[in-house]
């Protein structure tokens, strides 16, 4: 079965224009490449599909529900508690700003 794939391959590839061949070739081995990634990929998956999903269900059901503090009710609370994703927010737009600055400036235009 994979013979006969490969010869009729071969045939249409010995078919097609010199120019064609030249276009497709890398387009190609791209996408070969690109098929190769994901069938290790899924190949993972597959394996280890039922400790990922008890994983996730875990994630998602366990550890939402056994936290043993009460939620932030009060506004210095729900200071403290945010104060670290804030800092991080601000890291954020400080590099993308700088970044935009510095790709802006540095690029000539054409």
């Amino acid at each position: 079965r994979r013979g006969c794939s490969k010869r009729s391959r071969q045939w249409l590839w010995s078919r097609l224009p010199q120019r064609w061949r030249a276009w497709a070739e890398p387009h190609f081995k791209q996408f070969a490449f690109y098929a190769v990634c994901a069938r290790i990929a899924l190949r993972y998956v597959w394996e280890d599909r039922h400790a990922m999903l008890r994983e996730a269900k875990t994630y998602m059901l366990g550890e939402v529900g056994s936290t043993s503090e009460a939620p932030p009710c009060s506004t210095a609370r729900t200071r403290e508690e945010l104060r670290p994703f804030v800092y991080a927010l601000y890291a954020a737009a400080v590099h993308a700003a700088l970044s935009v600055a510095y790709y802006g400036l540095s690029s000539s235009p054409t």
